[in-house]
């Protein structure tokens, strides 16, 4: 008996080994993808490379066969001439490629002249670009931009520049001033420089009150001028000019401009009022940021009310309510701001219409 159960044992155990053998090889195969789609995955990729490799292929034949632009040139200033000489340069148009290269030319201004205007280069063979400029101005340079058009697929429009000055012509240095921001009471003060002609020096004038020219230095070749913004001048904003006049020649002028600014300055420091209650609010900063202290004292019409005043440690924001204007025939009113450690205060200009 014993015998026979062990048989028993033996053969279900075996069946059973059997039963997992089998289900672990369905698994397997359910897991894994059918042939058909592992082959047709595999047939994408060699056509997508086969695909890509004739694209490569296909655009290093062309760019064999394609003209290439090479645009050479030794230098783009021609120099120095009378007004009405034309001044000679030249550019050379090589092509690199493997076909024939085919441009157009044409120039910014009817001052220039380009021979040949359109052509056709050879592959290995360089065009010479023949450029004449013509001098028509006394006062500036001449400046020209050249527009180059050709087959080469990747450079089908390209530029060349070329300049050419009056022998005449008049360098001023700089040829504006921009003082920036200006202390009232310090004022401020630069230089600039003036070529002379034919040896002699100009007549500067200067078109406001508050600004001087006045002779530094001197030699040979140029005047050197200091520029001065006077002490006090009106505060704000200015743009103003100095201008250069030699004999038999047109007057050159500089663009001054700047901004003064008195020691603690309110921002804005004008207004229009635009009727009844009025609400309006002034920043009160120090020229160096320095910090303004505290309020000593406002000095204002009685019908403009203070409603708050925040401190920072650079500057004051003050806003005020302003009533209707009792005295209409009065334009300007003011509204000065004392502070304890600056005697100079702040001073807003109110407008009334």
């Amino acid at each position: 008996m014993e015998r026979h159960r062990d048989a028993v044992k033996a053969c279900t155990g075996i069946i059973l080994n059997n039963e997992k053998d089998m289900n672990l090889q369905l698994l397997n195969r359910k897991s894994q993808p059918p042939y058909r789609i592992r082959w047709c995955i595999c047939f994408s990729c060699v056509v997508v490379m086969l695909v890509l490799t004739s694209a490569l292929l296909y655009n290093m034949i062309v760019r064999m066969n394609a003209p290439i632009l090479v645009i050479e040139c030794v230098s783009n200033d021609l120099g120095e001439g009378e007004v009405g000489d034309e001044l000679q340069g030249s550019f050379n148009l090589k092509n690199v490629g493997g076909r024939a290269l085919s441009f157009n030319l044409r120039a910014g201004c009817n001052c220039t002249s380009l021979k040949p205007l359109n052509g056709s280069v050879r592959p290995g063979e360089v065009q010479v670009i023949q450029v004449g400029l013509r001098v028509r101005d006394k006062v500036k340079a001449e400046k020209v931009s050249i527009e180059i058009r050709t087959n080469d697929p990747d450079n089908q429009s390209a530029s060349m520049s070329f300049v050419a000055q009056s022998k005449t012509l008049v360098p001023i240095a700089p040829s504006e001033i921009d003082f920036g921001k200006i202390l009232s009471s310090n004022g401020a003060q630069t230089t600039v420089k003036v070529t002379k002609v034919l040896n002699e020096g100009p007549t500067i004038i200067v078109n406001d009150s508050f600004l001087s020219a006045v002779e530094k230095t001197s030699n040979e070749k140029e005047i050197e001028y200091t520029v001065s913004v006077a002490k006090d001048a009106p505060l704000g904003r200015f743009v103003s000019s100095m201008s250069i006049k030699y004999e038999n020649e047109p007057v050159f002028a500089i663009a001054i401009k700047g901004i003064v600014y008195p020691k603690v300055f309110a921002t804005p420091n004008s207004l229009a009022l635009t009727g009844r209650n009025d609400a309006v609010r002034f920043l009160i900063s120090h020229f160096d940021g320095e910090a303004l202290g505290d309020i000593l004292r406002i000095e204002k019409p009685t019908w403009i009310e203070l409603n708050s005043a925040k401190q920072s440690k650079s500057h004051y924001i003050l806003e005020f309510s302003v009533y209707d204007v009792p005295d209409r025939t009065q334009k300007l009113h003011l509204i000065r701001v004392f502070f304890r450690d600056h005697a100079d205060p702040a001073v807003i200009k109110l407008w009334s219409f």
